[in-house]
Parts: C-alpha cells; sequence; structure tokens
C-alpha cells in the first residue's frame, strides 16, 4: 500500500481529515494543509535564489583551501524545505520551476558556473609557485652571497689560482643572470596574482554581493508570505477533533523537529562560514598590497573597500537574534515531540488495563455463575463482605475506577498534545517568520550598501 502524505497524517488521521480541514470544500476557504503547503512552497521558492549563489561558487574543482564556505552555501540551499515533514505528492514542473529561477543569470566569464572556485584554484596555484620561486630566490642569494665571499678570499689570499678565480667569476655570473631571470619570474607572477585579484576575484565578489542582495530580498517577501499565512491558522473556524496522536503523526513530528534543527545548523554555519571567509579574504587582499610595490589603482582600491565593507557589515548583523528564534522554535517542536511520546506511553498503558479489565469482568462473570443457584435475589444484595463473590465484585469495581482514571489521564494528554501543536501552529510559525523577516530586511540593507559603494567606485574609475 502507498505510504500516506506526511502533511495529512501529522495534521490528522483518516477520520477526520474534514474538520482538520485537509480538503478544501469551498476553493476560497483556507484549510490547514493548505496553509502548510503554502508555507512550504515558499521555502522552495527562496531556496532557488540561494542556488544562483551555489552555481558561481560550485566548488566542484577539487580540494580547495577555500572550500568550506562553498559546501556550507550549499548544504543550506539544500535543507530549504525546512516543512519536508509536511510533505506531499508534488509534480516534476513544481521543482523544475527552482532550476529555471536558479539560471536567471545569463552566465558570463566572471559569473559561469563556478567561476569563484576556478579563480581561487588560479590564486592558490600561482601563490604556490610564487612560493617556491621566492624560496629559490634566496637559496640563490645565499649560494651568490657564498660564492662572493670564496671570490674575495681567493683575491685576497697569498696563493691565488687564476684558473680557480675564473670559474668563481663564471659562476658568479651564472647567479646573477638566474637572479635576474628569478626576479622577473616572480614580478609576473605577483603581477599574475593582482591580475586574477583585480579582473576576475573583485568582479565576482561584487556579483555575490548582488546576487545575496537578490536572495535575501527573496528571502524577505517569502518569510513575510509566510508569516501572513501563519496567521491565518487562528481563523480557521473548525477545531480539531480530539483524537489521539497515531505513530504516523508522531514520526512526522519528529521529522520536523530533525529539519528544523537542521535549518538551525545551516543557517549559523551560513554565516559563520561566510565571516571566517570574509576574513579571511580581507587579510589576504591586504597581504597582496605588497605586490604592488606602493603603486595602487582605483580597481585595487575598489576590492580592499569592499572586502572590509563586506566583513563589517557581516559584524553588524544580528544573527543571534534570528537564529534564536529558529532554536526556540525547535525547541517547542521537541516539547511536542515529548508530549506525543508520553500521550503514547499513557495510551499503551490504557490499552494494558483495558485487557485486564475485560479478563476481569469475564472472571466475575464465571464466579456470579457459580453461586447463581445457591441464593435468591435478596441474599444476593446482603452477601457478607468476606463472600468471595463480595470480594471479586469489589475488586472488578477498583478496577474500573482504575481504568476511568488512567482514561481520563490519557484523554487529557491527547487534549494537551492537539493544544501544544496548534499552539505551535498558531503562535510560534508566526513568532519565527517575523524575526526571520526583520533580518532578511537588514541584509537586503547591508548588500545594497555593499553593491552600492562599489557602483560609486566603479562608476568614479
Amino acid at each position: 500500500m502507498p505510504e500516506k502524505p506526511l502533511a495529512l497524517e501529522l495534521i490528522d488521521d483518516n477520520s477526520s481529515t474534514e474538520s482538520w480541514g485537509d480538503k478544501d470544500s469551498d476553493g476560497s476557504k483556507k484549510t490547514l494543509t493548505g496553509i502548510i503547503k503554502e508555507i512550504d512552497d515558499q521555502f522552495l521558492k527562496a531556496s532557488a535564489y540561494g542556488r544562483e549563489i551555489v552555481l558561481l561558487l560550485d566548488f566542484n574543482c577539487g580540494n580547495s583551501p577555500y572550500q568550506n564556505f562553498g559546501d556550507n552555501m550549499r548544504k543550506n540551499g539544500k535543507s530549504a524545505k525546512v516543512f519536508s515533514a509536511f510533505s506531499w505528492s508534488r509534480s516534476s514542473k513544481s521543482l523544475n520551476s527552482n532550476k529555471d529561477a536558479a539560471d536567471f543569470h545569463e552566465s558570463t566569464e566572471i559569473s559561469k558556473p563556478g567561476a569563484h572556485g576556478i579563480t581561487l584554484d588560479k590564486l592558490y596555484a600561482e601563490e604556490e609557485r610564487l612560493y617556491k620561486e621566492v624560496k629559490e630566490e634566496e637559496n640563490t642569494k645565499l649560494e651568490y652571497k657564498r660564492k662572493m665571499s670564496l671570490l674575495q678570499k681567493q683575491q685576497t689570499g697569498s696563493d691565488q689560482d687564476i684558473l680557480k678565480t675564473e670559474e668563481i667569476r663564471t659562476s658568479i655570473e651564472s647567479l646573477e643572470d638566474y637572479l635576474i631571470s628569478l626576479q622577473e619570474t616572480i614580478s609576473k607572477s605577483c603581477s599574475t596574482i593582482v591580475q586574477l585579484r583585480d579582473e576576475e576575484l573583485h568582479p565576482q565578489l561584487i556579483e555575490l554581493t548582488s546576487r545575496e542582495t537578490q536572495m535575501w530580498r527573496a528571502m524577505k517577501e517569502c518569510h513575510q508570505v509566510q508569516n501572513q499565512f501563519a496567521q491565518q491558522i487562528c481563523l480557521l473556524t473548525t477545531p480539531p477533533s480530539l483524537e489521539s496522536t497515531s505513530d504516523y503523526r508522531r514520526q512526522s513530528t519528529a521529522q520536523l523537529e530533525s529539519e528544523v534543527n537542521a535549518w538551525y545548523n545551516n543557517f549559523c554555519n551560513l554565516f559563520k562560514s561566510q565571516s571566517k571567509y570574509l576574513r579571511v579574504l580581507n587579510h589576504w587582499v591586504q597581504l597582496t598590497d605588497c605586490l604592488l610595490d606602493g603603486k595602487q589603482n582605483d580597481r585595487s582600491l575598489g576590492v580592499f573597500i569592499l572586502c572590509e565593507e563586506w566583513l563589517h557589515a557581516l559584524d553588524r548583523l544580528r544573527v543571534e537574534v534570528a537564529s534564536e528564534a529558529i532554536k526556540k522554535f525547535s525547541s517547542i517542536i521537541h516539547s511536542l515531540v515529548l508530549q506525543q511520546d508520553e500521550e503514547s506511553t499513557m495510551q499503551k498503558k490504557l490499552e494494558r488495563l483495558e485487557k485486564k479489565f475485560e479478563k476481569e469482568l469475564y472472571s466475575l462473570s464465571e464466579v456470579e455463575k457459580k453461586f447463581e443457584s445457591s441464593f435468591t435475589g435478596e441474599s444476593a444484595s446482603s452477601l457478607n463482605p468476606d463472600h468471595p463473590l463480595t470480594v471479586k465484585r469489589a475488586k472488578v469495581e477498583a478496577f474500573r475506577k482504575k481504568v476511568e482514571d488512567e482514561k481520563a489521564k490519557y484523554l487529557n494528554a491527547v487534549q494537551l498534545s492537539q493544544e501544544m501543536m496548534m499552539n505551535t501552529l498558531e503562535r510560534c510559525l508566526p513568532n519565527v517568520f517575523q524575526s526571520l523577516s526583520r533580518f532578511s530586511n537588514e541584509c537586503v540593507q547591508a548588500f545594497e550598501a555593499i553593491y552600492g559603494s562599489c557602483d560609486k567606485i566603479e562608476s568614479s574609475s
């Protein structure tokens, strides 16, 4: 048999889908399942803009030392569908729309897929080459110094050997030529690094800020729409029926908790990785200043300013406020998971007691049959307290009371589970989306300011 959609099972069981509003009898009437579906669709829509950034980073080029930032961005994009615990059947057309959104930018040499990763690998290779060349220059200078010392000793010594002196002179001349060649190679490597920095890295960083601006603008709009849908939950006129939480629904709630935890972790890792990358990049850009021999053009100034402003913007963002909102939501879902587990435990306990009670009732009927012919109706009502039938009836009545008490506790647990779930959807969801909307707006303003400063520098150059 095919599995039931998680959305329907998390929200309701078979017998009460109407009361929870999982069917739209009226096209204009919002239902709980419909609202959750709309919220989830917004996550998918927002994730498409994140993939635009991943396309530019796309670290599939090997073991780049800068790979963590791209990996974390990619993971964040994959976990965008936080509400997968409410999943339902989707057409391939709706999923392909995300790819279409990701292909929004026309690929140029600077912004083609993987361009940023390729540039970083080029820079890394040039730096390795430069390191070896500088090391070789240092060793050659030491050898040159040693040969000069030998020549001086040979010229000032009492026992001068003309042939040996000429041999040393020839060796020194070769070292001088080699040093000149090394210095030219080093100068070329430095120029290549500066050229890569100014002509590839800098435009790619500008493109990244542009795509980040678009991504956070889309995130802001999506979270605002999600907030509007979440607030509609409390307007639903059909309250949930009092039914027990099924195993499938508990699994769905646990899956939702796992997805929200992944959302929280990836959200935090995104900014940690980006901040770490920008700090390394900012430091590296400052170090490249020594490659210019005091010459600094407008392009060089632009990449310096861009990296500094980007880093300062990240430091000013109130990431903790947004992440705490997600973390609090996860904590509330965890409480719901524990409550549903407690309800399940009480249900199993009640079922065991009811089975035992049925056995006790059967046992009582057998005892009553045994003594039925031995007394009349009056004598049956005035039995001795120690009579086996009296004892048995008292035992059964006590057991009945115990079952009723456990059933009352269980029904209270069912009601509490339902109330907690509705409270999570009605109150906690809007709070999360409101917090993320404000944070997304902060990001939009920050990246617009960075991108604006880049435009000013470009226009003035």
